[in-house]
């Protein structure tokens, strides 16, 4: 807790308080997977405009079947000391993303990115500016060639300070899936569920690979 008269900054963004007005200032927010986090205590009220601190976490299914890929990404953002009206996503050129879904969405557009020709963004502008914690849902389509390498794609979201998650990968019985190299991910262990015994278990899912 920060006295009144006080204002907390971390890594030299200001951060808004959840107390009410007069009552002594309270914070709480991620960490994210910062490794390294700077605190501190000021008397100057300043603040510029754009200062906030975003955090993201993000779960991305991808169920694969021959020639085709699902993807779908579920994220939620922590938005701490500015509000938002407009977030900023984007994917790589052969995803084909099909519905965007976000609490106070007015609309979703897709562009070709100017920074990558090969990325397309995805703009959500809300109804009105939004802080806090707010879910993101995108879901998407890519077409692959059998027995050729693709890439699982991958979510950027602009300006946020820290985007951490996990990969699901599902496919059907009887289709071999193998996954060539990875990058800056590690493989989970997948653990079967608990069953009655002398009861037969149902596979009611296809195999799956998890990475975070």
């Amino acid at each position: 807790k920060v006295p009144t008269d006080r204002h907390l900054v971390v890594n030299e963004l200001k951060v808004k308080s959840t107390s009410q007005e007069g009552e002594q200032a309270a914070y709480e927010f991620p960490l994210g997977g910062d490794g390294k986090v700077s605190i501190k205590i000021t008397e100057q009220s300043q603040q510029q405009t754009n200062d906030s601190l975003i955090f993201a976490q993000s779960g991305i299914g991808v169920s694969v079947s021959p020639g085709k890929v699902a993807w779908q990404a579920q994220t939620t953002l922590n938005i701490y000391g500015q509000s938002l009206d407009r977030v900023i996503l984007s994917v790589p050129q052969s995803l084909e993303i099909v519905s965007v879904e976000s609490t106070g969405l007015e609309s979703w557009t897709l562009n070709d990115s100017m920074r990558d020709r090969n990325r397309t963004e995805i703009t959500l502008n809300y109804r009105q500016p939004i802080e806090g914690e707010r879910q993101i849902i995108c879901r998407g389509v890519m077409t692959t060639e059998t027995d050729e390498d693709w890439n699982v794609p991958d979510l950027f979201i602009e300006k946020v300070n820290s985007h951490v998650g996990s990969i699901l990968i599902r496919y059907p019985p009887g289709v071999r899936l193998q996954v060539e190299r990875t990058r800056n991910v590690r493989r989970k262990a997948l653990t079967a569920p608990a069953t009655r015994q002398r009861t037969p278990v149902r596979q009611t899912t296809g195999p799956g690979l998890d990475f975070d």
